[in-house]
């Protein structure tokens, strides 16, 4: 079993908590978080788990395997960052950064960390949808 920290509760967001939930049971959602208390109240009581509006407090959570990032762009090299340095795997909606010089940055800290970061990538356009 996979324990997920999800950050980021928005629509994008929440669909992936209730993927997380219902479709892949070697999965657990363990907390979430977003900056809006009673969003994140509501959600936490919806999937049944902690919730918090630091995404710090949920990265440095040791319960946690894995961060799944569904926030703004800027804010993807920051949080991506901690994430790997506190040894989480971490998946990150796309774009993977909101600049070239912070894909690079954060390329750097996958090898120094030697951690593991996966960018999500939507098949909206696809035609085997």
């Amino acid at each position: 079993m996979i324990r997920i920290g999800l950050i980021g509760l928005g629509v994008h967001g929440l669909r992936y908590a209730r993927h997380i939930v219902n479709d892949v049971p070697e999965l657990e959602l363990a907390a979430v978080c977003r900056r809006d208390a009673a969003a994140v109240q509501a959600a936490a009581a919806e999937f049944r788990v902690p919730g918090t509006t630091s995404a710090v407090e949920l990265i440095g959570n040791d319960s946690i395997d894995c961060v799944c990032i569904v926030t703004p762009p800027p804010s993807h090299l920051p949080l991506a960052t901690l994430a790997l340095e506190h040894g989480k795997a971490v998946l990150l909606e796309k774009p993977l950064t909101w600049t070239l010089a912070e894909a690079r940055e954060l390329q750097a800290t996958v090898a120094r960390t030697q951690g593991h970061l996966f960018l999500a990538q939507s098949l909206r356009f696809s035609a085997s949808l």
